[in-house]
Order: structure tokens, then C-alpha cells, then sequence
């Protein structure tokens, strides 16, 4: 499985930084390699299929003012 540790900090740091109502959205991109991981159903290519060295990059868009 997926280390996600530096992505779960990131975003209680952009969540603890809202101050205003009116904020503009707030954008968190993490990039990394995968480390150690598998993809059983198949979503990223065939089933069962190692996902370790390959790049991922998560988007996460946040607005403010529904927080």
C-alpha cells in the first residue's frame, strides 16, 4: 500500500492555514515514485500487476469557503 504520511501533513497544513470564508481555493499537488505497491483489480494496467517504481502525482483542490 501506498505511503500517504506526507500527503495526510500536507493537507492538515493547508486546512489549519484557512482563516477567511472568502479564501480562493486552496491547491496541493504531491508527486512521487511508488515504493511498494500492487494493483489487484487491474485499474492502472493488468490485474495483479507491481505499480513499484512507477510516478504518481495526486491533485487535491480545496474551497475554502465549504470547509
Amino acid at each position: 500500500m501506498k505511503n500517504l504520511v506526507p500527503t495526510s501533513i500536507l493537507v492538515t497544513l493547508c486546512l489549519s492555514m484557512v482563516a477567511s470564508a472568502h479564501a480562493s481555493p486552496i491547491t496541493v499537488t504531491v508527486s512521487g515514485t511508488i515504493v511498494g505497491s500492487a494493483d489487484p483489480a487491474g485499474i492502472f494496467g493488468a490485474p495483479g500487476a507491481s505499480l513499484v517504481g512507477d510516478t504518481a502525482t495526486v491533485t487535491y483542490i480545496f474551497n475554502p469557503s465549504l470547509l
